[in-house]
């Protein structure tokens, strides 16, 4: 129903195929799980967790919150590998003249 982990991109990919809300913490010295999450929360049922968040009773009210919360469906695009074999494809169409 809730997913609390830090922001790795698998564990992001994950969650948004699976569709549930989640507390994300990104470790401190990688930039850029801040960055994914920040990006991702605009679509997703993401939390950016602070070092403050963490107090027991302000995590508690989070997750209570978060619980309400409902899946969802993702409007990212989690299919790249194959979009980027239709695009090559279409571009390698186009180049030699063959539509």
């Amino acid at each position: 129903d809730l997913s609390i982990s830090m922001a790795g991109y698998n564990t992001c990919m994950n969650l948004l195929q699976a569709g549930i809300p989640a507390l994300l913490y990104p470790f401190a010295q990688n930039r850029e799980q801040q960055m994914r999450v920040s990006a991702l929360s605009e679509t997703a049922r993401f939390v950016l967790l602070s070092q403050d968040d963490l107090a027991p009773n302000a995590l508690a009210k989070t997750i209570t919150s978060q619980l309400l919360e409902h899946t969802y469906i993702s409007i990212a695009q989690l299919d790249g590998a194959e979009r980027s074999c239709e695009l090559i494809e279409d571009t390698a169409l186009w180049i030699t003249g063959n539509s």
